[in-house]
This record gives C-alpha cells, structure tokens and sequence, in this order.
C-alpha cells in the first residue's frame, strides 16, 4: 500500500450516515444530522478549504446525474495530515419535498482537484439510503366568507372528489 500512495494530497469521503439512517421517512422532512467522513490517502498533508455536495441517487453509485440536495465547505485549520481522517458534520439535512417515494441513497462529492480526482465521491458501502414516502395530501378546505363579506353563489364551479394519492408526488 505504501507504494501507490503519491506524493501529493489525495482525499477520499468516506462513511457517509444520516440520523434517519435506513428508516422510512416523508418527502420533505428533516433527515436529522448527516456526518461523514474524509481521508487523505496520500503520503502529503491536506490544507485549504474543501468544498463537498450531499447527493441523493436512486442506486449507490454517485455520479454527476444524481441530484444535489445540499453544498458546503469544510474549513480546517490544521488540514489533513497524510493517511488522517476529518469527521464532519452537518447538523441539519431535509430532504426536498419533490423527492418520488421508493429507496434513495445519500452519499458525499468531495469538489477538489487532489491527486485523483476519480475518488472524490462516496462508494458503494460508503453511502447511506432512506425509504422516501410521499407525504399526505393537504386536507380539503371549505369554509365560509369573513364577517361582512358578501358570499355570492356560483354555478361555474365544479368540486372533484377522489382518492389522488396514487398520482401525488
């Protein structure tokens, strides 16, 4: 292993888990905290900022189709040193409320140019997944006009009333 490390920095995310890890949870809800991790694998240290994507994909293979639900930038201090490991930490992640229900995984893109490039997301064991439901549908409406408004008849409009479940998304 010691030979195929390079003389420059190179950084890996690793182990990616949200707090609703492996559970079932509604389009549009909080998913707790998410932390992960990122190694530099290299035998030189790591130092500057380092900007990361939180990517939701329908398998576990991120790629650069897959939807970015969230951006930020680690900034250490100290940097990276060869071989270590920076946990971070996002406090709060929420999924997007269009997200179509069925199993989704969450892993890490890591925006930098070190030395390989092509390691810069999270592999297939290195990310986490939630079952997504769609939430409910709003609950009807019907009420009666303010205090001193006038409510006028009408005979144009027409009140549908079905199960729409199956077609909300």
């Amino acid at each position: 292993l010691q030979v195929d490390r390079g003389p420059a920095a190179d950084l890996w995310p690793l182990y990616a888990l949200v707090g609703q890890s492996q559970q079932t949870v509604a389009a549009g809800s909080s998913l707790g905290a998410m932390s992960f991790r990122v190694h530099n694998y290299a035998a030189a240290a790591w130092s500057g900022l380092i900007p990361y994507e939180v990517v939701l994909s329908a398998d576990s293979l991120i790629t650069g189709g897959d939807r970015v639900i969230h951006s930020g930038t680690l900034s250490l201090r100290a940097g990276i040193d060869p071989l270590a490991t920076y946990g971070a930490l996002i406090s709060d992640l929420t999924l997007p409320a269009d997200v179509a229900a069925g199993r989704w995984f969450l892993g890490v893109r890591l925006l930098v140019s070190d030395a390989d490039t092509g390691n810069n997301v999270t592999g297939g064991d290195d990310v986490d997944w939630v079952n997504v439901t769609c939430p409910a549908p709003p609950i009807p409406w019907v009420g009666t006009p303010a205090d001193g408004a006038e409510c006028v008849p009408r005979d144009d409009a027409t009140l549908i009333w079905g199960d729409l479940g199956a077609g909300y998304t």
